[in-house]
């Protein structure tokens, strides 16, 4: 198809020369003999309509080495007005005035629709734009090692002992963050350091490193197009899949370290849309953020002490661990909430406090046995978790309130209807490639024991649920909250429930589980990694266990957007109430933007 545009923009740019040739010419007769019946105005007007249609068709030949989009329709509709505003000119000129008029009128109109119809079409997609976001605009289009060959290069002399800067050399600021020392332009680097080609190759290798990585796991999972296996044929995918031929190899070689969205099957292109693309932002980046390169970060480079993005050598044992994350990334984006309004009651459930019945609703796929546990837990709740819901109701309570409210008092002012049960899933949060050993050890093994699956492992999971109902206090938006173990790890209204699947509330129940039992330790409140003083009493604070370990996930985050050169500036601010930390506040900068922001609560969820 590229081809075809080259040959196409070739005629015409010999057309245009011949044209302005020609018109060039005419001037000069012109000129030499006044007497000619043809126009002045006429010929000049051809002649600077040639010149102008040269330059669209050399923007547009720039712009298709560049891979723009549209580089040849678009400067192809422009000729059309050009040229019957030319004709418009030359009818001035001869003494025809309507139809030059006609002309004049016509090549106005059409100009404005080439230049302003994609506008109003593209603004009238974003106003249909659906939640998980897929127009042209927010499509993924294509990924190269050339386009980060500089910034691999940059990192390639840093931690080759040619410019030796790591996150730890930093500025102490008077706020209490820090500042990420850099280093000089990658031009001004690259004019000192001359590269072998051995060198510029391996560099070429370490630029398309994230890209293999992401195309192996799409080959493994079969996720590439029909087009991707009759280009690259079997025998190849085959050696990918069999770990003969290493992605990196296979990159170099086959697709010329290029990356496209033709490479993608078209049932995970929305996915690819949205993961892979690394875009920032208009709001800052958090842990919610599901980017590709935040994953990459985590599990193939955060282990080594100078911080580096590109420079890893791949590994199949890396390989794998990666794909564990993208697995559970791409089951993660494709599942749907359960349909809850087409499910069919499985019992009727009555608790200790409520007068009224509340119907059993249960995912399909879930074993009896795990809805039984759920279904016993909620009809004899402990004293604990009554203790948490009458204070999570009295939020809500707008009337007079009794000197000292009872549990019973409380619970007696809201009539659940509906407990429902969801498939118990280990999540992102039993992930080990992602959060390391607490993804096994209790209290971090939840919904389905953790990292593990088995059948004993699902048995043993954690009571989990939702319930639903009505309270005098809020009649019209109803209440729900949902439950983990022996603790509500949301509470709001009637259709705001969260799934207890949801990697948020898995974290809220591992810290209130963690500061139940006394779980805690000390955590840096400014990490050394950021400039922030090892040991030092003023920069550490107590937290829960499961807090701490959920703080370095996020700052490894925060250490992923520092190497790709997003974060300048990293803060940690903390709250307290009743003289114990209750939140703390992490965001990170880059000059005066935020592009990191995210919180985590060390106790109660309000």
């Amino acid at each position: 198809m590229k081809v075809l545009q080259f040959i196409f923009l070739t005629i015409c740019a010999i057309l245009e020369t011949g044209l302005f040739i020609f018109s060039l010419l005419g001037v000069f007769a012109r000129l030499s003999d006044p007497t000619m019946d043809v126009p002045i105005v006429m010929i000049l007007a051809f002649l600077a309509c040639a010149i102008a249609m040269l330059v669209i068709t050399v923007r547009s030949f720039n712009k298709l080495a560049r891979d723009r989009e549209n580089p040849v329709l678009q400067g192809f509709l422009f000729k059309f007005p050009l040229l019957i505003f030319t004709l418009g000119i030359s009818w001035f000129a001869l003494d025809i005035p309507e139809a030059g008029c006609i002309a004049v009128v016509m090549a106005i109109m059409l100009g404005a629709l080439v230049i302003f119809l994609p506008k109003i079409s593209e603004k009238n997609k974003n106003t249909k734009r659906a939640t998980k976001l897929t127009t042209t605009e927010f499509q993924f289009i294509k990924d190269k090692a050339e386009w980060a060959w500089e910034d691999a290069a940059e990192e390639y002399r840093r931690v080759y002992g040619k410019t030796a800067v790591k996150a730890s050399d930093v500025e102490k600021l008077p706020s209490g963050g820090t500042e990420i020392g850099t280093t000089g332009s990658p031009k001004q680097a690259e004019a000192e350091q001359e590269y072998t080609d051995e060198e510029t190759m391996k560099i070429f290798d370490y630029a398309a490193m994230p890209i293999a990585y992401f195309v192996g796991w799409l080959v493994r999972k079969n996720l590439v197009s029909d087009e991707f296996r009759q280009t690259h044929g079997g025998e190849v995918i085959r050696d990918l899949k069999d770990e003969k031929l290493t992605p990196v190899d296979f990159l170099a070689g086959d697709m010329d370290y290029v990356f496209t969205r033709d490479d993608v099957a078209p049932e995970a292109q929305r996915f690819v849309d949205i993961y892979y693309r690394d875009e920032l932002a208009p709001i800052p980046f958090s842990h919610r953020s599901r980017r590709y390169f935040f994953d990459y970060y985590k599990v193939i480079c955060s282990e080594y002490d100078s911080p580096r993005y590109y420079c890893v050598d791949f590994t199949w044992e890396k390989f794998h661990r990666l794909a564990e994350v993208l697995d559970l990334r791409y089951r993660d984006f494709m599942s749907e909430e359960p349909d809850w309004d087409g499910a069919e009651a499985k019992a009727v459930l009555k608790g200790q406090y409520w007068g009224t019945p509340a119907e059993l609703f249960v995912e399909p796929g879930t074993m009896p046995s795990y809805a039984q546990k759920c279904a016993d837990a909620f009809e004899h709740m402990t004293e604990g978790l009554q203790q948490e819901i009458a204070d999570c109701l009295i939020e809500y309570y707008t009337g007079t309130e009794p000197t000292e409210p009872s549990v019973e008092w409380i619970l007696g002012h809201m009539s659940p209807s509906r407990v429902e049960v969801v498939k118990p899933d280990p999540g992102v949060c039993g992930c080990k490639a992602l959060y390391g050993s607490h993804a096994a050890d209790e209290p971090f093994g939840v919904l389905a024991g953790g990292a593990a699956t088995s059948a004993a492992a699902k048995k043993n999971a954690v009571p989990a649920y939702v319930v639903r109902g009505e309270s005098e206090w809020d009649p019209e938006h109803g209440i729900s909250f949902t439950v983990i173990g022996d603790h509500v790890v949301d509470f709001g209204g009637y259709a705001d429930a969260m799934s207890p699947c949801s990697e948020d509330l898995q974290w809220r129940y591992r810290i209130l589980e963690d500061a139940s039992r006394g779980n805690y330790c000390a955590a840096e409140v400014i990490p050394a990694r950021f400039g922030g003083r090892t040991g030092s009493a003023d920069n550490q604070v107590v937290v829960p266990k499961a807090a701490a370990a959920l703080k370095e996930h996020y700052e490894d985050l925060v250490e992923a957007l520092y190497i790709m050169k997003r974060v300048e500036h990293y803060d940690c601010k903390i709250t307290y109430e009743n003289g114990r930390p209750n939140y703390l506040f992490l965001e990170a900068t880059a000059g005066d933007r935020r592009t990191f922001r995210d919180s985590i609560s060390l106790g109660n969820f309000q």
